[in-house]
């Protein structure tokens, strides 16, 4: 086996400063990109949700899957619905879990508006799996045992 030296040029110093110069710009510049977009993890969370199998969403955002479908036709504004419910963090931590039936009468807004919106999709009988993005529920404000920005 032989081995072929190949003679190397010799770098010229004004190359090295360039080279140098374009990298520095642009590790600047990945580093503002970085601070000026700032990351949603509702947001991000809801997006790859959304693709998910059986998945749907209404036009304000809310998702929903369909576990049991019921029967009849969805409750109206003047309607009283009993749920039975359980509420998850993202990361399936509970947060609230109802321990037997209670009422919830529709359209007065006695409950944050993604859970009175997924109510008036569910017929009787139905038993559904909703995620509710955090400006249909608390928003940015903080609740006891509920950080702001919650899904």
């Amino acid at each position: 086996m032989s081995i072929t030296a190949v003679p190397l040029k010799p770098v010229k110093r004004r190359v090295l400063v360039y080279l140098w110069a374009g990298v520095a710009v642009a590790a600047v510049g990945a580093a503002a990109l970085a601070v000026q977009t700032p990351v949603d993890p509702a947001a991000t969370f809801l997006a790859h949700n959304a693709r998910n199998a059986g998945v749907k969403q209404t036009p304000s955002g809310l998702q929903y899957q369909v576990l049991t479908p019921g029967t009849g036709a969805p409750p109206t504004d003047q309607d009283v619905a009993l749920v039975n419910y359980e509420g998850k963090f993202v990361d399936g931590t509970v947060f609230d879990k109802s321990q037997r039936p209670f009422p919830v009468p529709l359209g007065e807004h006695q409950v944050v508006p993604g859970f009175e919106e997924a109510l008036s999709l569910i017929p009787k009988g139905g038993k559904y799996r909703v995620w509710i993005k955090p400006s249909l529920a608390y928003g940015d404000t903080a609740r006891p045992g509920m950080p702001a920005h919650s899904t």
